[in-house]
């Protein structure tokens, strides 16, 4: 099969031409989603959103780099061009993997932040660049072919994201990163099969892109540096799989340390700190605050959501508990660590006969048991650490919102108690965030008075709140009284103390009108919703600009800072790296520039920036129904990407002539199923989300492939149709395509902190309504007329 080149050359498309262009898509997506993964580690995890744009800017330089320089890549000479980059993409991953594990980031917006983030910037986007080259050349030189170039595109970055779960499973981080160089380098022998010495070379770089993987995997030549909380010389165990590393390092003391992307931590007790009588495990008083829930309610059935290395447990056990459930998200935590290679130093803590550690997510576990607790117990359950799906607001979980409340609520025995432990900064944000979200729940329940359901109490850093389902009897507040006084806890709320001035706290659980609290703080203090889950994300959506160009530098609010320094980068780069080019090279094109080019261009922004922010926002959506971060990632991204390969195949047949009369139905379908999606996907989650998993995933293929397909076919029917018109554009459409596309992940970002889910899913329909329907009317009249 053949297809007729830029200056009307045959260009061959073999099979092994389309494997490789699958192959390097593959290895192109899998470098992006563990590049996440080493980002959030040995950065701050907001960072992890960088890389998406890395991949998406390496895309738009390369389409602008083609259309500038569309003489030097010719048709007959394409095989040589595809392997030479994908070559590149191998080699320059080394590079860009050494630079990431070396170079520091200062925190913040001001200049050292920004210089540090654009070398690094810069430098990671080096092999996107080459991947991106290589499909540009693909999509412009076999355009004709587009429907199937695509479809082998999409369908190979499908397969490299399920690929990317097991490599990071079983290699970690680093080598991760290395075998998708080398996977994508491979692909180079692919585009020069039979061709004798370019084939010999190609295969000889991919051999030693893959020995390089396997030194690193048995030396570890590439090794993950001392960052935030971690000294690596005190590390003892170091495991990774899609979506944390854990590290355990030894203390000097009866306890060791375990921490998640060098960051979150939590201790491991020795078997010698509680038993055998010993409470040595209790001198410290966020252990004392954490347990205060079971002096209330020590008998019959604890769950505990995020257990980590076990402190809850043992506060439960040591306060009689006679049955602990902990669920814990992390396979790693609850059986690499606690149940295997840590289980003697700790005492068989999670082995033993009245302990049961699940792993799964809490909310959804909550939502499938059968079952009621006499607690429910979270202390500090942070996600201070970015899935791969690459946006740092992806990490949120959905344990703090109105509807999580309301489950565990749902899930406690008629005495049962609630117990949440968190900072208590100053001033308070996310704990009385987390009072708001009771208060919510509570009045889910019909319960609007409800100053006798609270207590709270705290130590010197952190505070935990106490809510039961029925009102603390005055037996029960004398008993947490008692405790309080013996563990050297404070008293923050009391239900029978009166109220001091200028106590939030107090004033917001004694309200009438909580809603008038929240319209007077300076910081949002309302409580999140499923549509809207960001507890950490604690500004006002009027204060959202000013605060990503200066503000706080609390870590809380580092994400939106580092958008900001963000968006600064991607829009200067875009300037030098997109638009300079065009006026310095191709500057005539640019005179008595027509209204379907300039519309024909907005066509494929709008499909990238809508494609984008429809993948981010579902990604972040199906989290809560498939109980599990991972999962949202691999069955989103995978039915999303091969739906949209298989819609693209199935427009093959449609000649240019009715390509632009195959666009308006299929967005107005798209934009149907947005919409319907927008308002019932939440309820259907809830209703939903006791199904087995196997269940579960069925139903998100089922309900993710039709808008998969749909958004498919936009690409290949507008590049039949600019084809037809203005074929030298191709490669600059794709690129836009991809700079756009960068921009579209920003404001899918902004848009769902700010707004909700449903408001990002609707953006991005209106987009994709406007940029298809100002094309359709540019080009309907024009394609009559040829019909004619």
């Amino acid at each position: 099969m053949s297809a007729s080149g830029a200056n009307g050359t045959a260009v061959a498309s073999s099979p092994g031409l389309m494997a490789g262009i699958a192959l390097i898509s593959g290895s192109s997506l899998m470098l992006e989603l563990t590049l996440t993964r080493i980002f959030s580690v040995v950065l701050f995890y907001h960072f992890a959103f960088l890389v998406v744009s890395l991949a998406l800017f390496g895309i738009g330089v390369a389409g602008i780099v083609l259309y500038v320089r569309q003489r030097a890549y010719r048709p007959e000479k394409m095989q040589r061009a595809l392997s030479f980059h994908a070559l590149g993409f191998g080699l320059t991953v080394i590079i860009s993997l050494w630079v990431v594990l070396t170079k520091k980031v200062a925190p913040g917006f001001g200049w050292e932040s920004i210089f540090d983030l654009s070398v690094l910037y810069l430098v990671a986007a080096l092999p996107f660049f080459f991947s991106g080259m290589c499909l540009t050349l693909a999509i412009t030189l076999l355009k004709e072919q587009v429907s199937r170039v695509y479809f082998f595109d999409l369908s190979g970055a499908a397969l490299g994201c399920l690929l990317t779960i097991p490599a990071l499973n079983i290699l970690g981080g680093p080598t991760a990163v290395l075998a998708a160089g080398a996977l994508g380098a491979s692909s180079a022998v692919f585009f020069v099969l039979r061709q004798g010495r370019r084939f010999v070379v190609a295969l000889g770089i991919a051999i030693l892109l893959w020995g390089v993987v396997g030194l690193d995997a048995g030396a570890g030549i590439f090794k993950v540096p001392s960052v935030k909380a971690i000294d690596e010389r005190q590390v003892i165990f170091s495991r990774w799989n899609s979506f944390s590393r854990v590290t355990v390092s030894k203390t000097p003391e009866d306890f060791l340390w375990m921490n998640i992307d060098s960051d979150a931590a939590t201790r491991i007790f020795n078997a010698s700190a509680y038993k055998n009588g010993s409470r040595a495990s209790m001198r410290f008083s966020e252990t004392r605050l954490a347990s205060l829930v079971y002096a209330v309610r020590n008998g019959g059935h604890a769950l505990i959501i995020g257990p980590g290395g076990g402190a809850d447990v043992i506060g439960a056990l040591m306060r009689g508990v006679a049955k602990v459930t902990g669920v814990e998200l992390n396979p790693i935590i609850a059986t690499d660590v606690m149940k295997e290679n840590f289980s003697k130093y700790s005492g068989g803590l999670y082995t033993t006969d009245n302990v049961e550690v699940v792993v799964g997510e809490g909310r959804s576990y909550i939502r499938r048991a059968d079952k009621q607790f006499d607690s429910i117990q979270a202390t500090l359950v942070d996600t201070w650490a970015a899935t791969n799906a690459g946006a740092f607001t992806l990490s949120e979980n959905t344990l703090y919102t109105v509807e999580a409340f309301s489950d565990f609520l749902d899930h406690l025995t008629e005495q049962g108690v609630l117990s949440m432990t968190r900072w208590l900064r100053h001033p308070p944000r996310e704990f009385v965030r987390l009072i708001s979200l009771g208060i919510a729940a509570l009045n889910l329940k019909d319960i609007k008075n409800c100053g006798r359901y609270f207590f709270v109490a705290a130590d010197q850093r952190m505070a935990s709140f106490l809510l039961k389902r029925t009102p603390f009897s005055a037996e029960e507040l004398t008993i947490l009284r008692e405790t309080c006084r013996r563990d050297g806890l404070r008293v923050i709320y009391d239900p029978d103390s009166p109220l001091r001035r200028g106590d939030l706290i107090g004033e917001l659980i004694r309200s009438e009108d909580p809603s008038s609290i929240f319209e007077k703080h300076p910081l949002d203090i309302s409580p999140p919703s499923d549509n809207r889950p960001f507890f950490f994300y604690t500004i006002k959506p009027g204060d959202f600009l000013g605060q990503m160009f200066g503000g706080s530098r609390e870590k809380n609010d580092l994400g939106v800072q580092i958008l900001a320094n963000l968006l600064l980068i991607v829009a200067v780069a875009v300037l030098l790296f997109i638009l300079v080019p065009l006026f310095v090279f191709r500057r005539q094109d640019l005179k008595g520039f027509r209204l379907k080019k300039s519309l024909s261009l907005l066509f494929f922004i709008s499909i990238g920036v809508g494609f984008i922010g429809l993948e981010i926002s579902w990604m972040q959506h199906f989290v809560l129904f498939l109980g599990h971060p991972i999962y949202a990632l691999g069955v989103v991204l995978f039915v999303l990407l091969l739906a949209s390969g298989v819609g693209s195949f199935l427009t093959t047949k449609i000649e240019a002539q009715q390509a632009i009369k195959n666009l308006g139905p299929s967005v107005l379908m798209l934009g149907a199923v947005v919409l319907i999606y927008g308002f019932l996907l939440g309820p259907l989650f809830r209703a939903f989300v006791g199904l087995p998993l196997f269940v579960r995933v069925l139903v998100s293929v089922v309900l993710l492939a039709g808008p998969g397909l749909l958004m498919g076919r936009m690409m290949p029917l507008g590049i039949k149709t600019l084809t037809a018109h203005f074929p030298e554009m191709v490669p600059w459409a794709w690129g836009v395509n991809g700079a756009a596309s960068v921009f579209g992940s920003v404001l899918a970002v902004a848009v769902s902190m700010n707004s909700g889910y449903r408001a990002t899913q609707i953006v991005a329909a209106l987009v994709y309504f406007a940029g298809v329907g100002l094309f359709c009317l540019a080009f309907r009249q024009s394609t009559s007329k040829q019909q004619t």
